[in-house]
């Protein structure tokens, strides 16, 4: 093991590294559902080994095998694997769902060469950045209806909306779509979420400098929770947001364009466009109905 690390790592790229073996042990007990996810020690047959090649230092080496975000993204996708697996509000649905906050809390704060591991406690992190993407294949929301969903589609600033992983919260004004989703269950107040739609809008669909598109809003650090990629990014800004609420880890905000109205969210996750934005398509190659003019 350590012979592969120094070929792969050191003498072709210059770089240290490291390797682990028998990952599996842990996935097993974590996703096993008789397992208490809360007790601090793990028995010692679910463990894993790390074999590492650095070079000298008079530090002392944390073991990345424990604090590398590449091992807290393995743990978190076994955990949110049998969370999709598992039937919607079930006990077990439950056990997953609070499993997947858990190791998501992890994950989500871990950087390479930083205090916090895979296990708990979590460590309390500055998210001092937002990113803001805008994406041609999200379709072309009208300004207008954009600048009237702000004005009348959103709520009070205590209202409280909630979240859970594989439900999306919807507000439709035309052509111009917001889609709230998370990768664990939220609680968020209309005062955490206004100013990032506000943000967003400006940025894709009212921007001066190309035509209105649709865009992303997610703090940077682990864009690749939103569950939405592999698009061509138009553009990508980041920003500091500290004076605001922060948004939980994995919450993505989404503007899209809409061809036609929905009756409620259960018919909106069935349309052509959320299935194509959701799933990294190009919402512009949905059919447009009948009863309504493409929006030139």
């Amino acid at each position: 093991m350590a012979g592969w690390v120094a070929r792969n790592c050191a003498q072709s790229l210059g770089v240290g590294g490291f390797i682990t073996s028998n990952i599996s042990n842990t996935v097993d007990y974590i996703t096993s559902p008789t397992t208490d996810l809360t007790q601090q020690l793990y028995p010692e047959d679910t463990t894993f080994f790390t074999v590492t090649v650095s070079g000298v230092t008079e530090d002392d080496l944390d073991y990345p095998g424990d604090y590398d975000p590449v091992t807290g993204a393995v743990l978190y996708d076994a955990i949110h694997g049998a969370l999709q697996a598992s039937q919607f509000g079930s006990s077990l649905w439950n056990h997953f769902s609070s499993a997947a906050s858990l190791f998501s809390s992890h994950y989500v704060s871990m950087t390479r060469g930083g205090g916090q591991s895979w296990y708990g406690p979590t460590q309390e992190t500055a998210l001092d950045e937002m990113a803001y993407e805008c994406d041609a294949k999200l379709g072309n929301p009208r300004e207008v209806d954009c600048s009237q969903l702000l004005y009348s589609q959103l709520g009070n600033s205590s209202e409280i909306i909630e979240v859970e992983p594989g439900s999306v919260f919807f507000v439709q004004q035309s052509t111009c779509m917001v889609a709230i989703s998370s990768i664990a269950y939220v609680a968020l107040t209309w005062g955490m979420i206004v100013p990032y739609v506000r943000t967003l809008v400006e940025y894709c669909a009212e921007n001066p400098l190309w035509d209105s598109v649709g865009g992303q809003a997610f703090f940077s650090s682990v864009p690749s929770l939103v569950g939405i990629g592999g698009r061509r990014k138009k553009s990508r800004r980041k920003r500091d947001d500290t004076g605001l609420e922060a948004l939980p880890h994995g919450v993505n905000i989404t503007l899209f364009g809409q061809l036609e109205d929905f009756i409620n969210a259960t018919a909106e996750l069935e349309t052509c466009t959320w299935q194509n934005a959701s799933g990294g398509k190009d919402v512009r190659s949905c059919p447009v109905p009948h009863h309504r003019r493409p929006t030139i």
